[in-house]
């Protein structure tokens, strides 16, 4: 005889909804999936439109790979301010770049104060907006000459609701050689005499447009400056593991000698 078609099946009217949210989620997810692809290619390809006179790759890369094995981790405090006054501006004139900070907020300490991320880089890939940023690492590699000195830079959506979306946060990484054309071989002393850009290297860095760059302006005129988090030092210790294995920092204790 002719085939008998299967009965159907009873779903609820809470389950139908469920299940309408559920694929309504799927399709939101590949399509986030496939806009911040295409904004990927877009700012990969199409970059030449800023960048065409420069010539080679921008010292300011995205960190996309990983790499697995034993690692060490680090544990970042953020510490408040001093109240006393001189204390307060020592630890704010060490947040400047020629100090090689760690720190959440305030502006971006550039590494390579001349080659610093295009206006198109610093875009979320979700909404095209200006990034805004978070927080700097300082993070050097010992056995790598190329990356004597090495900052983290992380930027995120305006919008705190997004942060999810594919592209909303962006991490970028910059390195330089001990011997380079902006710092001494020594670190400078906080509060002592900073080398400066020599005007050429002045000029480089003006013609980026840098969002946070100080610059002049005329008495009466709008100024829209980049919003800012609240600028705090990031102190960062090697994280340690008791003998229960639970885990902690190294200035949680020094214990109490009996091992």
């Amino acid at each position: 005889g002719l085939p008998v078609a299967p009965p159907p099946i009873a779903m609820s009217a809470e389950e139908a909804a469920a299940g309408d949210v559920s694929a309504a989620a799927a399709a939101q997810h590949f399509e986030d999936v496939e806009h911040a692809s295409k904004a990927t290619e877009e700012l990969v390809v199409g970059d030449d439109e800023e960048d065409e006179d420069s010539g080679e790759e921008n010292a300011y890369s995205s960190d996309d790979e990983s790499e697995g094995g034993d690692l060490e981790w680090n544990i970042g405090f953020v510490e408040p301010l001093p109240s006393d006054p001189a204390e307060r501006r020592l630890v704010i004139a060490s947040m400047n770049r020629h100090h090689f900070p760690c720190k959440v907020g305030g502006k971006p300490a550039w590494l390579d104060p001349v080659d610093v991320p295009t206006l198109k880089q610093l875009k979320c890939l979700y909404t095209r907006e200006p990034l805004d940023f978070l927080m700097q690492i300082y993070a050097p590699v010992d056995d790598e000459p190329t990356a004597f000195h090495r900052s983290i830079f992380v930027f995120v959506s305006p919008h705190g609701g997004d942060l999810h979306r594919p592209g909303a946060v962006r991490v970028f990484r910059s390195q330089l050689p001990r011997s380079n054309a902006f710092y001494p071989d020594e670190p400078a002393r906080v509060g002592g005499p900073l080398q400066e850009l020599s005007d050429a290297q002045q000029k480089q860095y003006d013609s980026k447009n840098d969002r946070w760059a100080d610059r002049p302006t005329d008495v009466g005129s709008l100024v829209r400056a980049p919003k800012t988090f609240p600028e705090r030092e990031l102190v960062v210790e090697p994280e340690t593991f008791d003998d229960d294995g639970a885990s902690g920092s190294a200035s949680d204790g020094d214990g109490d000698g009996d091992g």
